[in-house]
């Protein structure tokens, strides 16, 4: 036990150095990035016969729906990071690797989209496509979760950050995981209809949930 001990690092939470976000977030912007851009690739030229291009793109609308979904879920992902990013005095080894297990799942929205869009045309099909949606959404956000009630206990948040402002954010961060568990189980009882709050979450998240004062990018 003893050359465990030597050999092993401190694994206590207070064990731990502290360090800067700034390297973290860099990586987290690339990957936003390179989802994002996958997203896209999703949409593809219809095949059809001379003539027909027109209704065929036409018939097309609800992949073009689907796309704007994803998208908007990864402006989300990404502005909720950048929030996290800024009210951040320091981070430690637990933080990055709960930050990397909610990422791993969030990552997989060109995935979870491309499944939707392939499955828009049958019911049984989509309602499939929003249960894998909802399970890795939920995961991502069951992990964004623990990681912010780790840094609060860890007081890793800035000082002086505006508590009401603050607390707003806070609360929303730490119990917007329902939405997507609420979808899944809404798609054994509405089918399609149950992206919906899935849809309502990932409009909610384009609001400026930015604390006042906030200068970072």
């Amino acid at each position: 036990m003893h050359l465990l001990n030597r050999l092993l690092p401190p694994l206590r939470p207070s064990a731990q150095p502290t360090f800067a976000w700034s390297r973290v977030e860099a990586f987290i912007d690339g990957l936003y990035a390179i989802a994002a851009t996958l997203l896209v690739l999703e949409l593809k030229p219809p095949r059809t016969a001379p003539g027909h291009l027109g209704h065929a793109l036409l018939d097309q609308w609800p992949i073009y729906l689907v796309y704007a979904l994803g998208f908007i879920q990864m402006i989300g992902g990404w502005a909720a990071s950048r929030r996290l990013g800024s009210m951040l005095a320091r981070a430690d080894h637990y933080v990055v690797l709960m930050t990397m297990v909610a990422l791993m799942s969030f990552v997989l929205t060109p995935f979870t989209f491309a499944v939707l869009s392939d499955a828009v045309h049958d019911r049984h099909d989509f309602v499939s496509g929003i249960r894998l949606l909802s399970l890795v959404l939920g995961a991502s956000l069951i992990g964004l979760a623990g990681n912010m009630t780790y840094i609060r206990r860890r007081g890793y948040f800035r000082e002086g950050l505006p508590t009401e402002a603050f607390e707003r954010a806070y609360l929303a961060s730490v119990t917007v995981w329902v939405l997507p568990l609420l979808a899944l189980g809404l798609s054994y009882v509405v089918g399609p209809w149950a992206i919906t709050p899935i849809v309502v979450m990932s409009v909610l998240s384009l609001l400026p949930f930015d604390l006042p004062g906030d200068a970072a990018l």
